[in-house]
């Protein structure tokens, strides 16, 4: 079953907006685009939108907005605190794209104009940011107290697992302050799926032991089985954001060196 991501381009230029939604989808398998002209329009689509959008993609300057798109996406974020937030622009340089990646205005970047393998990384980037957002707001929610309540759980447990049906491949060897990013969000969620595990054993013991639980005890295992799944997409993604992680890091040392030869070699031919 493949699972389609939205994401929402804003851009007061049209000609921009078309190719968004001409090529984006070219770059990353079972992507849709949604657009809008200016920030205060897409404000209302993401209120109106009953599920969040995986990634709302912003330009920075807008001609006809008060608004700039780092502006606009700290607004989105209120409206919207699962999307991932990717700002593109011309404007920023790389390590400033990457400091505000760092200080969590945003969660990836696109720079203009655009390389194919850069594009594609940021938004599976975004997408798999957005899946752990989903993740930890199921976990903060689960509740025990009532056998209604358990339904519930199963309930929203079986739509968290048709989310994270298929399994995410990264392709990229860049993005190395986003993939930190995702690591801390990985390890803070997989954290948090230890309370609703102890919750559950703790009312599976107080019940095992009373006749006529046996369809609340039932509920309980259909519901591990869930959860137990969810927990097997986020060890996996960690160990796949750990693996690109490291590449990333030895791509960086490689370049530095290669870098570093270079300039030598320019001073050494200057010298002469």
């Amino acid at each position: 079953m493949s699972i389609t991501s939205s994401i929402l381009v804003v851009d007061d230029d049209p000609n921009h907006l078309n190719l968004m939604k001409m090529y984006l989808p070219s770059f990353v398998d079972n992507v849709e685009v949604d657009v809008a002209p200016h920030p205060e329009d897409a404000v209302k689509i993401i209120e109106s939108k009953k599920d969040p959008y995986p990634i709302i993609w912003s330009n920075y300057n807008f001609d006809n907005s008060r608004m700039n798109g780092l502006t606009f996406l700290a607004i989105a974020f209120e409206v919207s605190p699962l999307s991932s937030r990717l700002l593109c622009s011309a404007q920023f340089s790389e390590y400033e794209m990457i400091e505000l990646v760092i200080s969590g205005a945003i969660q990836t970047y696109a720079t203009k104009p655009f390389i194919s393998g850069q594009v594609s990384g940021s938004i599976k980037i975004g997408i798999e940011y957005h899946k752990v957002n989903v993740l930890g707001e199921f976990v903060d929610v689960i509740d025990f107290t009532s056998v209604d309540q358990l339904d519930a759980n199963i309930k929203r447990a079986g739509e968290v697992n048709d989310i994270f049906k298929g399994e995410l491949k990264l392709e990229t060897k860049n993005h190395k302050a986003e993939l930190n990013n995702l690591l801390v969000h990985l390890d803070t969620t997989i954290k948090k799926f230890q309370i609703p595990i102890a919750r559950q054993v703790a009312l599976q013991i107080e019940l095992e032991g009373q006749k006529g639980n046996e369809e609340v005890l039932k509920k309980i295992n259909t519901f591990q089985r869930e959860i137990s799944s969810l927990e097997v997409y986020l060890t996996r993604s960690k160990i796949m954001a750990q693996n690109h992680f490291s590449e990333v890091a030895k791509i960086r040392t490689l370049t530095s060196k290669t870098d570093k030869q270079i300039q030598r070699l320019k001073d050494e031919f200057i010298d002469e």
